[in-house]
């Protein structure tokens, strides 16, 4: 029964500490100030737009499970520029692929954007995906 128990502790370890690592890997990837190199958006009817942009985001150094956040952009659709602004909390998933926001909105509502996902992320650079009620926000950023 020991070696038995043993190796099940064993297997256990193997897969459970390397997901932890690379939980606390993105984490410390994400933390700090990023600027917008490109903005593109999906709508749900597939159409996508490519927006000449500028902006940032800002990830807090995470060491408890939400922690906060801010995205500024500011981009132009023909002639006429928009402006974005948001803050609130974020969480990283234990797959430390996808993450939760939880928007601070104007009317003092909380919004829970549990459908994003780091598609790409180094120490430099990082493509994320946002899904909100208007569609997928996919940004492309730098350090």
């Amino acid at each position: 029964m020991k070696p038995c128990f043993f190796l099940v502790f064993l297997l256990l370890l193997v897969f459970l500490v390397p997901s932890c690592s690379k939980e606390r890997k993105v984490l410390k990837r994400m933390h700090g100030n990023w600027t917008i190199t490109q903005y593109t958006f999906q709508n749900f009817n597939s159409f996508k737009y490519v927006y000449p942009s500028q902006g940032s985001f800002f990830f807090e150094d995470c060491s408890n499970d939400y922690c906060a956040y801010a995205i500024s952009v500011s981009y132009e659709v023909g002639s006429i520029s928009f402006q974005k602004n948001e803050s609130g909390t974020y969480d990283l998933d234990n797959d430390a692929e996808h993450y939760t926001l939880l928007r601070n909105n104007l009317d003092g509502s909380i919004s829970n954007l549990d459908e994003c996902r780091i598609v790409f992320i180094n120490k430099d650079q990082m493509s994320t995906q946002i899904k909100d009620e208007f569609g997928i926000h996919h940004f492309v950023l730098e350090k």
